[in-house]
């Protein structure tokens, strides 16, 4: 590959991932907003409840729309010229689908909440899944600005919907009508804004669905579908038997407290998986084995820039982060967090990597193993939630998300061959020990916290330029991009 094809290729997949970053972060940071907002005018018992029922719906939501994504990239790949058939076709299939798990959704309320210990939050329940139609119809047109690399426009509407919940939400509980209920009727009424917006902004072409692309694309979506929602269950099974067991307690809340913050490390395989997918694609399209196995590299560098010194600080301020967040009702989600950062972090490599197995044809395989993983998973965490509470769930994730990663690596080295940045792990790794090293000696109580993660952060970028790990001109290699990492050494 020529030198100027092997910087064209890494600006696309950092432009792209760096657009969706920001759309991401800024989606996960109103959800944030959201949460602390929630959590202290609800307090712990019923935080725990509206955490339950999100993660609930968020599954369906996830599984349904992601698979469906990753497909549509394929399709549009190999039916170029049927583009707008491909992307009706989506959208009366998510149509259609987001339906039918409605109606499922809505007649299991009473018996889920049942289960949970926690039969009052029917309704919020079944107005939650009032949002799994609305979020397919989202998912479908995102699917087809995927594919068709409109990341700006993307990114605009992820950001959009974000701020619209945290405005909705902020505006109940100024008026002191924020209850579960309402703050689910706030993420029903965004995502009817955002289609709205989608409408308006790529209105649906004039063409008929067609079978055979349905076909094709619930060939290729059912796969990833599995995969998605046997992921989601490994992020989301240690809190529902963690509220099935103990039963309306404020132990639910505290790890839903811990599970807001360290959710935000989705951002990463969110912005990262779904434009390292994409470049895959192409390149296993164009038979070009090296730059596929580039791109997953890349994808990899970028991911572990990012969540290496998110863990180590995030998880040494605990403590001062989750008082200064939630108020000091919430104070034992401190001791969830570092557990809960760690098994986000390792759920985003694994992520990456499945997306990029997925888009070399292999995606049944590592779904099938993460699905064998379910049973012990499960097992664990009942016996730790049984001797240690919320503590003993996170730690439970943290370790099934450790075995899962092993599995699909094994699965990755055996299809690319060597990929991983060695190289940018030891210098990353050493500017992150760095950095922890000035959280501990600066004070970190109060809003203090803030200026220390902040200080530590720079601190970590400076230590990656003096590594060269980074470098000036790299913020100017990819143009309006100002792509952050520079191409790996050979």
């Amino acid at each position: 590959m020529s030198a100027r094809t092997d910087l064209d290729t890494f600006a696309d997949i950092a432009r792209g991932s760096l657009l969706l970053l920001i759309a991401r972060a800024t989606f996960f940071l109103c959800g944030l907003l959201t949460a602390i907002v929630v959590s202290r005018f609800l307090g712990p018992v019923d935080f725990g409840i509206y955490g339950l029922v999100f993660t609930l719906v968020t599954w369906l939501q996830v599984m349904l729309t992601g698979g469906l994504a990753g497909a549509t990239t394929k399709v549009l790949t190999e039916h170029a010229d049927r583009r707008h058939a491909v992307e009706q076709t989506v959208l009366a299939v998510l149509t259609v689908l987001g339906a039918i798990l409605f109606a499922l959704g809505y007649a299991a309320s009473a018996p889920l909440t049942r289960f949970f210990g926690a039969p009052s939050a029917a309704p919020a329940l079944r107005i939650a899944f009032l949002d799994v139609p609305l979020m397919a119809l989202v998912g479908a047109w995102q699917g087809t600005l995927y594919a068709a690399g409109r990341y700006g426009l993307l990114a605009l509407t992820i950001a959009a919907h974000g701020v619209l919940k945290a405005t909705g939400i902020a505006a109940l509980a100024l008026i002191h009508a924020l209850s579960v209920e309402a703050a689910f009727l706030v993420h029903v009424a965004s995502s009817l804004i955002v289609i709205v917006l989608l409408m308006a902004a790529q209105p649906p072409r004039a063409v008929w669905p067609s079978t055979d692309l349905a076909r094709a694309l619930l060939r290729r979506a059912i796969p990833l579908a599995l995969y998605i929602g046997v992921a989601q269950l490994h992020l989301n099974l240690p809190l529902w038997l963690l509220a099935a067991v103990m039963t309306a307690s404020p132990a639910t809340g505290f790890y839903v407290a811990a599970l807001n913050v360290s959710r935000t490390l989705t951002l990463v395989p969110a912005a990262l998986s779904a434009v390292a997918f994409s470049a895959i694609s192409r390149a296993i399209a164009m038979s070009d084995e090296a730059r596929a196995r580039e791109q997953l590299a890349l994808a990899l560098r970028l991911a572990l820039l990012l969540l290496l010194p998110a863990v180590a600080l995030v998880s040494i301020e605990a403590e001062p982060l989750v008082l200064l967040l939630f108020g000091s009702a919430y104070g034992e989600a401190a001791t969830i967090l570092p557990w809960q950062m760690l098994a986000f972090s390792l759920f985003a490599l694994l992520d990456v990597i499945v997306n990029g197995l997925a888009a070399a044809g292999m995606t049944v395989a590592p779904a099938l193993s993460l699905a064998g993983l379910l049973l012990p998973a499960a097992a664990l965490s009942l016996l730790l939630i049984l001797s240690s509470a919320a503590v003993g769930a996170g730690v439970a994730h943290a370790l099934s998300m450790t075995f899962g990663l092993g599995l699909v690596l094994l699965f990755a080295l055996r299809r690319f061959r060597p990929f991983l940045p060695w190289a940018s792990l030891g210098r990353v790794a050493s500017s992150t020990l760095l950095a922890a090293l000035v959280c501990f000696l600066m004070p970190s109580s109060g809003i203090w916290v803030v200026v220390t993660l902040a200080f530590a952060f720079a601190v970590y970028l400076l230590a990656l330029f003096f590594l060269q790990e980074l470098r000036f001109a790299d913020f100017a290699a990819a143009g309006i991009s100002r792509q952050l990492v520079r191409r790996p050494r050979a």
